[in-house]
Protein backbone atom coordinates (compact mmCIF):
# COMPACT_ATOMS: atom_id res chain seq x y z
CA UNK A 1 0.00 0.00 0.00
CA UNK A 2 2.79 2.42 0.89
CA UNK A 3 4.58 1.59 -2.35
CA UNK A 4 1.48 2.51 -4.39
CA UNK A 5 1.16 5.78 -2.47
CA UNK A 6 4.84 6.54 -3.06
CA UNK A 7 4.61 5.91 -6.83
CA UNK A 8 1.34 7.85 -6.99
CA UNK A 9 3.04 10.85 -5.35
CA UNK A 10 6.01 10.62 -7.73
CA UNK A 11 3.67 10.46 -10.74
CA UNK A 12 1.74 13.48 -9.47
CA UNK A 13 4.95 15.47 -9.04
CA UNK A 14 6.11 14.56 -12.54
CA UNK A 15 2.80 15.76 -13.99
CA UNK A 16 3.05 19.15 -12.28
CA UNK A 17 6.70 19.92 -13.02
CA UNK A 18 6.09 21.09 -16.64
CA UNK A 19 3.11 23.18 -15.56
CA UNK A 20 5.04 24.99 -12.85
CA UNK A 21 8.28 25.56 -14.73
CA UNK A 22 8.79 29.28 -15.07
CA UNK A 23 10.59 31.10 -17.82
CA UNK A 24 13.41 32.90 -16.04
CA UNK A 25 14.15 35.34 -18.85
CA UNK A 26 13.59 38.79 -17.31
CA UNK A 27 13.83 40.41 -20.76
CA UNK A 28 10.79 38.83 -22.43
CA UNK A 29 9.09 41.28 -24.74
CA UNK A 30 5.86 41.51 -26.67
CA UNK A 31 4.67 43.48 -29.65
CA UNK A 32 1.30 45.13 -29.04
CA UNK A 33 -0.53 46.24 -32.18
CA UNK A 34 -3.82 48.14 -31.99
CA UNK A 35 -5.88 47.84 -35.15
CA UNK A 36 -9.32 48.81 -36.38
CA UNK A 37 -11.64 47.41 -39.00
CA UNK A 38 -13.19 50.33 -40.85
CA UNK A 39 -15.74 49.09 -43.38
CA UNK A 40 -13.62 46.23 -44.68
CA UNK A 41 -10.22 47.92 -44.36
CA UNK A 42 -7.81 47.23 -41.49
CA UNK A 43 -5.94 50.28 -40.21
CA UNK A 44 -3.13 50.50 -37.69
CA UNK A 45 -3.85 52.59 -34.62
CA UNK A 46 -0.52 52.08 -32.87
CA UNK A 47 2.20 49.53 -32.33
CA UNK A 48 4.85 49.27 -29.67
CA UNK A 49 7.20 46.88 -27.95
CA UNK A 50 6.83 46.28 -24.21
CA UNK A 51 8.23 44.00 -21.56
CA UNK A 52 5.84 41.13 -20.95
CA UNK A 53 4.99 37.51 -21.58
CA UNK A 54 3.42 36.70 -24.93
CA UNK A 55 0.27 34.63 -25.19
CA UNK A 56 0.42 31.17 -26.71
CA UNK A 57 -0.21 31.80 -30.41
CA UNK A 58 -1.43 28.25 -31.00
CA UNK A 59 -4.53 28.41 -28.82
CA UNK A 60 -6.79 30.36 -31.13
CA UNK A 61 -7.97 29.61 -34.62
CA UNK A 62 -9.95 31.60 -37.11
CA UNK A 63 -10.18 33.03 -40.58
CA UNK A 64 -7.36 35.57 -40.20
CA UNK A 65 -3.84 34.23 -40.61
CA UNK A 66 -0.99 36.09 -38.94
CA UNK A 67 2.60 35.93 -40.12
CA UNK A 68 5.64 37.07 -38.16
CA UNK A 69 8.28 37.98 -40.74
CA UNK A 70 11.97 38.87 -40.58
CA UNK A 71 13.65 41.58 -42.67
CA UNK A 72 13.99 39.13 -45.59
CA UNK A 73 10.20 38.45 -45.45
CA UNK A 74 10.85 34.89 -44.24
CA UNK A 75 8.25 33.51 -41.85
CA UNK A 76 9.46 33.25 -38.24
CA UNK A 77 6.13 32.05 -36.88
CA UNK A 78 2.47 32.00 -37.83
CA UNK A 79 -0.85 32.01 -36.01
CA UNK A 80 -4.52 32.56 -36.66
CA UNK A 81 -7.23 34.61 -34.98
CA UNK A 82 -10.96 34.80 -35.37
CA UNK A 83 -12.45 37.70 -37.32
CA UNK A 84 -13.08 40.42 -34.69
CA UNK A 85 -16.04 41.75 -36.69
CA UNK A 86 -18.01 38.61 -35.77
CA UNK A 87 -19.33 39.26 -32.27
CA UNK A 88 -20.77 36.19 -30.56
CA UNK A 89 -22.86 36.08 -27.45
CA UNK A 90 -25.75 34.54 -25.59
CA UNK A 91 -29.08 35.95 -24.51
CA UNK A 92 -31.68 34.61 -22.11
CA UNK A 93 -34.98 33.42 -23.57
CA UNK A 94 -38.06 34.04 -21.47
CA UNK A 95 -41.36 32.25 -21.28
CA UNK A 96 -44.90 33.58 -21.05
CA UNK A 97 -44.57 34.66 -17.40
CA UNK A 98 -41.24 36.39 -17.94
CA UNK A 99 -39.36 33.47 -16.44
CA UNK A 100 -36.03 32.44 -17.91
CA UNK A 101 -36.23 29.33 -20.06
CA UNK A 102 -32.74 29.05 -21.49
CA UNK A 103 -30.00 30.61 -23.53
CA UNK A 104 -29.87 31.25 -27.24
CA UNK A 105 -26.70 31.99 -29.15
CA UNK A 106 -26.38 35.04 -31.35
CA UNK A 107 -23.85 36.39 -33.81
CA UNK A 108 -23.57 39.96 -35.01
CA UNK A 109 -21.28 41.36 -37.66
CA UNK A 110 -19.85 44.80 -36.89
CA UNK A 111 -17.98 46.44 -39.80
CA UNK A 112 -16.37 48.98 -37.40
CA UNK A 113 -14.43 47.31 -34.61
CA UNK A 114 -11.18 47.94 -32.75
CA UNK A 115 -8.99 44.96 -31.92
CA UNK A 116 -5.50 44.15 -30.78
CA UNK A 117 -2.85 41.62 -31.68
CA UNK A 118 -0.13 40.66 -29.18
CA UNK A 119 2.80 38.55 -30.37
CA UNK A 120 6.20 37.61 -28.92
CA UNK A 121 9.08 39.90 -29.82
CA UNK A 122 12.29 38.49 -31.19
CA UNK A 123 15.21 40.62 -32.41
CA UNK A 124 14.76 39.45 -36.01
CA UNK A 125 11.02 40.27 -36.13
CA UNK A 126 10.39 43.02 -38.69
CA UNK A 127 6.77 42.78 -39.88
CA UNK A 128 3.47 41.39 -38.64
CA UNK A 129 1.15 40.61 -41.53
CA UNK A 130 -2.52 39.64 -41.32
CA UNK A 131 -4.12 37.76 -44.21
CA UNK A 132 -7.77 36.89 -44.80
CA UNK A 133 -7.45 33.14 -45.22
CA UNK A 134 -10.81 32.94 -47.01
CA UNK A 135 -9.78 35.31 -49.83
CA UNK A 136 -5.98 35.26 -49.59
CA UNK A 137 -5.95 39.07 -49.42
CA UNK A 138 -3.43 40.83 -47.19
CA UNK A 139 -5.39 42.86 -44.65
CA UNK A 140 -2.42 44.77 -43.24
CA UNK A 141 1.32 44.51 -42.81
CA UNK A 142 2.75 46.37 -39.83
CA UNK A 143 6.39 47.47 -40.10
CA UNK A 144 8.09 47.37 -36.70
CA UNK A 145 11.01 49.67 -37.54
CA UNK A 146 9.59 52.64 -35.59
CA UNK A 147 8.54 50.61 -32.49
CA UNK A 148 11.98 48.93 -32.41
CA UNK A 149 13.69 52.32 -32.59
CA UNK A 150 11.51 53.76 -29.83
CA UNK A 151 12.15 50.74 -27.58
CA UNK A 152 15.86 50.92 -28.32
CA UNK A 153 15.96 54.59 -27.24
CA UNK A 154 14.12 53.79 -23.99
CA UNK A 155 16.07 50.60 -23.16
CA UNK A 156 19.47 50.73 -24.89
CA UNK A 157 20.98 48.13 -22.54
CA UNK A 158 18.38 45.45 -23.24
CA UNK A 159 20.29 42.37 -24.50
CA UNK A 160 17.88 41.70 -27.38
CA UNK A 161 18.09 45.32 -28.51
CA UNK A 162 21.88 45.25 -28.35
CA UNK A 163 21.84 42.21 -30.65
CA UNK A 164 19.99 44.11 -33.39
CA UNK A 165 22.38 45.35 -36.04
CA UNK A 166 22.38 49.09 -36.38
CA UNK A 167 21.87 50.60 -39.83
CA UNK A 168 25.17 51.79 -41.31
Amino acid sequence: MQLKLFFGLILLLLLFIPATAANNNPYQKIVVINLAYDNGMVKEGSSDIQYGTAPNLNLQSGSIEGLLLDSQKKTINEFSIRDPRNQMGDSVTTGSGGTAQGLIGSTQNNPYVDFGVIVPFTPDLQDVTLIDSLTGNTLISVDLTAPKSAFQQMYPDDPDIKSIQQPV
